[in-house]
């Protein structure tokens, strides 16, 4: 496929369509794809290269995306493993991403659509650094349509068809309808500190379709965060695990008693505290700790709002997986109690 250089012969949208075909041809037709600007083919025939893709000098966007330049077949829908790493699959990977895209950075104004292909550098830059952004993206398509959650269609789209494109450690079952998740997947600690605090805290209940904030929700992990940004520098893991343990068990005697809003699931209290502890353990051991290397200004950065952004969209479905399958024939609104 020749693309004309035009002028700008490193213009971002001039290789959106081209690059995705690169990928698609191969899987329909027996043929190679070279993409490439310039107006010299850089092979006369397929048998020149060993590979079936070949992306000429793609710019940046493309390049962060897809991981490299020449693809085997196998690669397209397979992903690679290369220096104990795996990549994803780049038809994928790049299918994902323009369908993000479309849905958060495209607009109408004025009768006229405009796919806004400008930003499309940034989002590649986001889901390259974090492909937990693919959350983030959601987050900030709800803040566009002025609502508190997006409907429980849209989380799965995002959550079980999207993420996994970008994430090579993640995969959805649909037919256990369970998650195959790795210790090296981003996904694991969200997933990890959801199935933890949702033990023994869920969000107060709420009347009709009043929708659920997200603050109500998060309440263990945000406290969790708080107390061990107030604390002292010197505390070891042990220390901070109790005071965690400590605080959050406040949160819950407040619940108990109607104090505060939200809803308790264990009424032994010591069951109740171990599984409190189990929580504050992970987050403080293997959040705070490992992921953040004990760096207390990622618990109010961009590093926590990737966790923060998961684990709401996690709970939400599995709230919504617990409900009676009388409610699911009534609505897809997350925001039905179980």
């Amino acid at each position: 496929m020749a693309l004309p250089p035009g002028l700008d012969p490193t213009d971002t949208e001039s290789w959106v369509m081209p690059s995705w075909l690169a990928f698609a041809f191969p899987m329909i037709l027996d043929v190679k794809t070279v993409v490439s600007e310039s107006p010299i083919p850089p092979f006369n025939d397929g048998a020149e290269f060993e590979e079936t893709v070949f992306l000429d000098s793609a710019p940046q966007a493309f390049r962060v995306l897809v991981g490299r330049d020449r693809f085997r077949l196998d690669y397209i829908l397979e992903g690679w493993e290369e220096n104990n790493k795996k990549y994803p699959a780049p038809l994928n990977v790049l299918t994902a991403a323009y369908a993000i895209h479309l849905d958060v950075n495209a607009k109408q104004s004025k009768g006229k659509y405009e796919s806004n292909w400008g930003k499309f550098s940034e989002l590649a830059r986001d889901l390259e650094t974090n492909p937990l952004n693919v959350f983030s993206y959601l987050k900030s398509w709800t803040r566009r349509q002025g609502v508190e959650t997006p409907s429980i269609n849209k989380i799965k789209l995002y959550a079980y068809y999207f993420y996994p494109c970008f994430d090579p450690y993640a995969e959805y079952d649909f037919q256990s309808e369970t998650w195959k998740v790795t210790q090296k997947s981003q996904l694991n600690h969200p997933k990890e500190l959801t199935e933890r605090f949702r033990k023994f805290y869920r969000h107060a209940k709420k009347t009709g379709k009043q929708p659920i904030p997200a603050n109500a929700i998060l309440k263990p992990i945000d406290v969790a965060a708080d107390i061990i940004l107030k604390a002292d520098t010197s505390f070891s893991d042990d220390a901070l695990i109790d005071l965690v343990t400590a605080e959050v068990f406040q949160l819950m005697k407040r619940v108990h008693a109607s104090r505060a809003e939200g809803r308790w699931m264990i009424s032994n209290k010591e069951e109740e505290l171990q599984a409190i502890r189990d929580f504050a353990e992970y987050f403080v051991v293997k959040v705070f700790n490992e992921s953040f290397a004990g760096d207390r200004a990622r618990l109010q950065g961009r590093q926590m709002n990737y966790i923060r952004n998961t684990c709401e969209y996690l709970y939400r479905l599995a709230n919504y997986e617990e409900r009676p399958l009388k409610e699911e024939e009534k609505t897809d609104d997350l925001d039905v109690d179980e």
